[in-house]
């Protein structure tokens, strides 16, 4: 219930907050304790259900070992996967009603057991076994790296790029399981590692509120920067465009500012994303004066000055050089 309903006001909540996601990991928690205890509150339910599974597809009932129903749950629990996989994408609000089929899913394939045919023929496969051992030190490798690649990048990387980065992603999995985890999960002295983790712990939640609490470090130019415009934004001057940034049509921007009284040394033209970072620029540069023209929605016009394939582009002289330009 958490979980719709938090998932329609604040997605990104719904999607990292435990109280959203517990009822995920309590599925598989009740599925481990009725098969370790043996306390399977359906099983007569699952007799018959088994039954009825035979009969409609054998055309009578054969001995009842529960292994129709035990191979209907895996391909059903399959199937629900795929649909997720298929139908879950970036526009649909997930977690929410979405991520039952997943979740639903994986439940129905694990408590069909080691004997049904899907898990017994196809999970069963070493590569997908090796797979699964590394799948999490692999889900943690993955996205930063991706993301670096798409950053440093500054656009999507290409399909080659990103397969080279999930394979170097399944090797540093690899080496993380064979390292990192199977140590710390299998080896000796478990009370010791126990508390380095608990410490280590601790010094993560200390490190990060320190982050969110401070606005970052605060040997980072960018957290001065951000201070500055937070509590003091009285030393840019803001003022109507001049005619000059007009185009033919008579279409000014909208905002204009100077971060001080002289002379503009540097400018920034763009929308409002160049209006989102210009204070912090210019509150680092603090032996230039620096000036916005920004239009919300696209670039400003400016009289005279045209922007072609990413370039600006002066209609009285040569094209830039682009390369020098993005330099």
């Amino acid at each position: 219930m958490l979980n719709v309903y938090e998932v329609r006001n604040d997605a990104l909540a719904a999607f990292y907050s435990p109280q959203t996601r517990f009822w995920e990991l309590m599925a598989g928690s009740v599925l481990a304790y009725i098969t370790r205890h043996k306390q399977d509150i359906f099983h007569e339910f699952k007799q018959w259900l088994d039954t009825q599974i035979n009969q409609t597809i054998c055309a009578q009932a054969p001995e009842e070992n529960g292994m129709a129903l035990r191979n209907a749950q895996s391909v059903f629990g399959a199937v629900l996967i795929a649909i997720g996989i298929l139908l879950i994408t970036k526009e649909r609000q997930f977690p929410g009603w979405w991520a039952v089929f997943p979740t639903l899913g994986a439940l129905l394939i694990i408590s069909a057991g080691t004997q049904a045919w899907l898990n017994r023929v196809v999970l069963s496969n070493r590569v997908l076994v090796w797979f699964g051992l590394i799948s999490y030190p692999l889900y943690l490798w993955h996205w930063p790296l991706l993301s670096f690649t798409r950053i440093a990048g500054g656009k999507v990387p290409s399909s080659e790029t990103r397969i080279g980065v999930v394979l170097i992603s399944i090797a540093l999995a690899w080496l993380t399981y064979k390292l990192i985890e199977k140590p710390i999960r299998f080896g000796k002295y478990g009370k010791t590692k126990t508390l380095a983790l608990v410490v280590l712990m601790i010094v993560v939640c200390l490190v990060g509120y320190k982050c969110f609490a401070w606005n970052g470090f605060e040997s980072r130019p960018i957290n001065k920067a951000a201070i500055d415009l937070a509590y003091d934004t009285s030393k840019f001057k803001y003022f109507a465009c001049p005619t000059s940034f007009h185009d033919s049509k008579n279409l000014s921007t909208e905002f204009c500012s100077k971060s001080s009284d002289l002379p503009a040394t540097f400018a920034i033209v763009g929308d409002s994303f160049a209006n989102d970072k210009f204070y912090g620029i210019a509150s680092l540069d603090k032996d230039h004066s620096w000036l916005l023209a920004g239009k919300v929605g696209g670039c400003p016009p400016i009289y005279g000055i045209e922007v072609k394939d990413n370039c600006l582009k002066h209609s009285e002289n040569d094209p830039m050089d682009c390369e020098q330009f993005r330099n």
